[in-house]
């Protein structure tokens, strides 16, 4: 299983461009358009609110592919908990490809009795700019589930190259290992 989880909110109006910040402490919903707060351990999430004041909320209207939120799980704080085969939270409007350049931080942690899946995305978006463009931001290796992997592709479907490799994938043995691990992907808009 993946777990994901935020940090403080406090901490969101000292980081200069901001532009998303998910949090499993405030900010969840029952419903894809709001509705009642959830805060009960093992309830699911249909929606979770941008803490960066950008309204890029994501949400999830199938309600078997909800994450679940597990309380008080890593420092005492909250974490949301996906199954590593089809629980996801998502928005339609895509903003990171598009950016050009884009610097994104992931607190996760992968249990080592249920190993991570070969292509599976952890931070993604499946538009862009380019109508058809499917941005990995920090995904699985999709040959190998123990890398780390990153790329983009255009709207024929061609990898993008980032920095003369395509697409960038580094091994990795230690990242879902079932420890909290904090992932960060940069992306100057050549290379990652």
């Amino acid at each position: 299983m993946a777990v994901i989880y935020g940090g403080l909110p406090t901490l969101t109006k000292t980081i200069p461009g901001l532009q998303l910040w998910f949090d499993a402490n405030v900010g969840l919903f029952d419903n894809t358009i709001g509705g009642n707060l959830v805060t009960s351990d093992s309830a699911s999430v249909g929606r979770c609110e941008d803490q960066s004041g950008n309204g890029r909320h994501i949400s999830q209207s199938i309600l078997g592919s909800r994450t679940i939120l597990k309380t008080r799980q890593q420092n005492d704080r909250n974490i949301l908990r996906v199954d590593g085969l089809d629980d996801h939270l998502f928005m339609l409007s895509a903003f990171i490809y598009a950016a050009g350049a884009s610097t994104i931080f992931c607190v996760v942690s992968h249990t080592p009795s249920n190993p991570p899946i070969a292509s599976s995305a952890l931070i993604s978006e499946r538009n862009s700019a380019s109508s058809n463009a499917n941005y990995l931001a920090i995904g699985n290796g999709f040959s190998d589930s123990t890398k780390l992997r990153a790329f983009g592709r255009d709207d024929a479907n061609n990898n993008i190259l980032f920095g003369g490799s395509s697409p960038f994938q580094s091994a990795t043995g230690t990242a879902f290992n079932g420890s909290y691990q904090l992932l960060e992907t940069v992306d100057t808009g050549t290379t990652v």
